[in-house]
């Protein structure tokens, strides 16, 4: 049998598309909100109660609520709590892993932009490519500020990406 000597396949890595990367997102938050956030409205539930006048009665039943500053701390705990979880289940599994499970499911990931090249994400610029998910004044006005860059940055960059010097890419096989 002879042997063909033909070429290999090439990779090139590229900017990851736009729709991957919000479902990609779609399937962390889904991964969070199993893991993270489900275990804590039980525990929100059960300091608050199943009373439903808690929606349906609008601002003042909320107001008798928070009026207790025992309950608005415990739940500001909680909060604070929710957000350093799920910063943390982005940051390590980008600094470990450069993937999320939901970059994972799309074949996209993380890097650092280097002098020359693309390299492995320190530590410090996956926590901070995801301080947008801490639910506390300022890190809260990213939720709007991060999706205006992406759209208007030519790489299609969120502002605490640039900020970071990180990059969300994918690797293209021909």
């Amino acid at each position: 049998m002879t042997r063909l000597n033909l070429p290999g396949q090439r990779a090139a890595i590229a900017a990851a598309s736009l729709l991957k990367r919000i479902l990609a997102f779609v399937a962390d938050l889904i991964i969070v909100q199993l893991v993270v956030i489900t275990p804590f409205g039980r525990i929100v539930k059960s300091i608050v109660g199943d009373d439903p006048s808690i929606i349906s009665g609008g601002f003042s039943r909320i107001n008798e609520l928070l009026a207790d500053t025992s309950l608005t701390l415990t739940l500001t705990y909680i909060m604070a709590a929710i957000g350093l979880l799920t910063l943390l289940y982005f940051a390590v599994f980008e600094y470990r892993m450069q993937q999320t499970p939901g970059k994972m499911l799309f074949s996209i990931f993380v890097a650092s932009e280097g002098m020359k090249r693309l390299e492995l994400p320190k530590l410090w610029q996956c926590i901070v490519r995801s301080l947008f998910l801490i639910p506390i004044i300022p890190f809260a006005l990213l939720w709007i500020i991060d999706p205006l860059f992406m759209l208007i940055s030519p790489r299609s960059q969120r502002l605490s990406e640039q900020i970071s010097k990180t990059v969300v890419v994918e690797r293209i096989t021909y």
